[in-house]
């Protein structure tokens, strides 16, 4: 690779980088061209994108970034997925592959989110996060609840008192005259 093609792969790198919220690296040597088209394409429609990394590039971009401990884990071909937000849903995407094929495929080498590195271990925590739209949803029921128990309780307050008012008047006598 010339000199000119190592620095273009370089900006693009570090333009991923700079633009990310999240990294995961893995190992996809033993995935096939079309279960990768299939699975970049499910990382794509949920705003995550893969990078196929050339070690020696990306550890020069990870050192000026200011992330040293993602070098470490940089050994043998590597795949990156990034986004800017959203790791939950990247990582069930990963985790859907890795069920599919009894986890002999996209071995996790690690997870760069928030600043800090985690192992290939803690993968599993990720892949259990909900998806920004599950996060929303969980949201928005934990602030209806309220409201939907006072209007429950306000319907039956008046429903109890139209029953008390109802026994009431079945049991006076009616006066005729």
């Amino acid at each position: 690779m010339r000199r000119k093609q190592k620095e273009g792969v370089m900006e693009r790198y570090a333009s991923a980088v700079a633009e990310a919220g999240f990294a995961i690296l893995v190992d996809a040597t033993s995935v096939n061209i079309r279960v990768m088209d299939e699975f970049r394409h499910q990382l794509a429609e949920r705003g995550a994108k893969t990078i196929q990394l050339k070690n020696t590039l990306a550890k020069i971009v990870f050192e000026r970034s200011g992330m040293e401990a993602v070098c470490e884990i940089l050994v043998g071909p590597s795949l990156m997925i990034c986004g800017a937000e959203d790791v939950g849903a990247a990582a069930k995407v990963i985790r859907h592959y890795q069920r599919d094929f009894r986890n002999a495929i996209l071995p996790v080498k690690g997870i760069w989110f928030n600043g800090k590195l985690y192992p290939g271990e803690d993968f599993k925590t990720f892949a259990e996060l909900p998806t920004k739209d599950e996060a929303r949803s969980q949201l928005l029921g934990i602030i209806q609840e309220p409201a939907r128990l006072v209007a429950a309780l306000t319907m039956e307050t008046y429903s109890r008192l139209a029953r008390v008012l109802n026994e009431y008047a079945s049991k006076q006598p009616s006066k005729q005259r």
